[in-house]
């Protein structure tokens, strides 16, 4: 797993960021379905920027948000795999949504 990270400020969670490989992976299997970002957000329901960043390398994924590009761009094989691979858990949504059962 290639994960890279970010160093961090005080108060800041630290980032992660998708591998250039499996970025490419994902930007070719987005542009071989004939999608255009907005497209690609509508069909999986992951923000359009969102998508733009996980494929210029800025952010990796939830495990959330990988899985719904998973489903909704049908990515099968190696693609499906290393993104899966390289999403962050208790990232994003689902990391405030475990935050806020710990703060209760």
């Amino acid at each position: 797993m290639h994960n890279a990270t970010s160093p961090l400020r005080l108060g800041q969670r630290e980032r992660h960021y998708l591998s250039p490989g499996v970025a490419a992976e994902l930007r070719n299997a987005r542009r071989k379905l004939g999608l255009s970002y907005r497209m690609a957000a509508g069909r999986t329901g992951v923000d359009a920027g969102t998508i733009c960043k996980l494929e210029h390398c800025q952010r990796a994924p939830s495990v959330e948000v990988a899985r719904a590009l998973v489903d909704g761009l049908r990515l099968e094989g190696d693609v499906a795999a290393g993104l899966m691979a390289e999403a962050v858990p208790d990232a994003g949504r689902s990391w405030r949504a475990t935050r806020a059962v710990e703060r209760a």
